[in-house]
């Protein structure tokens, strides 16, 4: 296993990485993917991307695995593409989902998506255990969805879905630089450096909030009650005057407290790696304050925090392609697409370590 992410030295600064890493979004997707229509606990729906395995026999008793995007993505985005399909040729059934009104599932539901929807997360694990009967199936999220996953395990441990987690047949779960703490990451992207993080997501939230405000009667009168024309400069006030009110919160702050993973940790029971990066631009390091970044970092449950020096957001590129398919045939790896991500690498290789071999 790659424990130890080690750029070149041109590499180790921590925006080229995040920059970097943010490029090959709107990567191909299969011809092949279906699209499954979910149905939510409160009546409306999301939408679930699956992937199968390319062999026909490896079909019935493949693993699975639940792919969770980030804050302004979807099913599309690069790193969740690339995964997927790295696995599929694993031998992987791979379902992305997007969260609530995103992607494809866009017109499905009014309720803007956000980093509390744990509901949504049961809503697609119940589908595919439904549908598909897995015994070995995993659950891995980046960013806002990597908090997304924490959140949805601790509720999980704590009982919240007893009456149906029998269910859910869930053996392993990756986290991938998650604010635990929103309120942390909302103070980070508001000073010095966030600030450039800050309009590349606006723009993003801003294209969205149009196409909201076309499609929902609820929008546009949360719109109203806004003010059509005052100017939103940061995921904190786009919180405050659309996330919160839309989703059932007080204000920002209140959904950022009720919202963050890092007090559900303690009752999180299934086996879940962390990856984090210590000079990550967007989610401070200081979030991860209390946990063991050497040996188990959740008191009941088997797994490890591997906090790396390097990394940024979601980048953790350290090699050209060319070294990238020499370090994949000497793991001997000739399903997984080869990549000069070691992010990529790392996931594929630790859930096929964990999960595949499961018995």
């Amino acid at each position: 296993m790659m424990d130890e992410f080690r750029p070149p030295w041109w590499l180790r600064n921590r925006h080229l990485q995040t920059f970097l890493g943010a490029r090959g979004d709107e990567e191909r997707v299969s011809a092949g993917t279906l699209v499954h229509r979910v149905p939510t606990a409160d009546g409306e729906a999301l939408a679930l991307h699956e992937d199968a395995p390319e062999t026909p026999s490896a079909t019935s008793d493949s693993p699975a695995v639940l792919l969770i995007h980030g804050l302004a993505g979807s099913h599309r985005s690069g790193y969740v593409v690339r995964i997927g399909q790295g696995l599929v040729r694993a031998g992987w059934r791979v379902f992305r989902m997007d969260m609530r009104g995103c992607g494809a599932g866009e017109s499905w539901a009014h309720k803007p998506p956000h980093a509390g929807l744990t509901q949504d997360v049961h809503a697609a694990l119940c589908f595919i255990n439904a549908h598909y009967k897995q015994h070995r199936l995993a659950l891995v999220g980046f960013s806002l969805g990597g908090n997304l996953v924490l959140k949805f395990l601790g509720e999980l441990g704590r009982g919240d879905y007893s009456s149906t987690s029998g269910s859910i047949e869930l053996c392993y779960a990756i986290s991938v630089s998650p604010p635990i703490d929103l309120s942390l990451a909302a103070d980070m992207m508001e000073q010095g450096t966030g600030r450039i993080y800050t309009a590349y997501f606006m723009k993003m939230l801003q294209r969205q909030l149009r196409t909201k405000l076309e499609l929902w009667e609820h929008w546009r009168a949360q719109a109203a009650r806004v003010g059509e024309h005052r100017v939103l400069k940061t995921i904190r006030e786009f919180d405050d005057a659309y996330t919160a009110p839309l989703a059932g919160f007080a204000s920002a702050a209140d959904y950022y407290q009720r919202s963050s993973s890092k007090s559900l940790l303690d009752f999180i029971n299934v086996p879940c790696d962390l990856l984090v990066a210590k000079d990550d631009p967007i989610v401070p390091f200081a979030s991860y304050q209390g946990l063991s970044p050497e040996g188990a970092w959740l008191k009941n449950a088997p797994g490890q925090m591997f906090a790396m020096n390097h990394g940024g957001h979601l980048g953790f590129i350290d090699r050209r392609d060319r070294d990238a398919r020499q370090a994949h045939n000497e793991l001997m790896m000739a399903n997984v697409i080869p990549h000069r991500r070691w992010m990529d690498r790392w996931i594929c290789q630790r859930l096929i370590k964990v999960v595949q071999h499961k018995t």
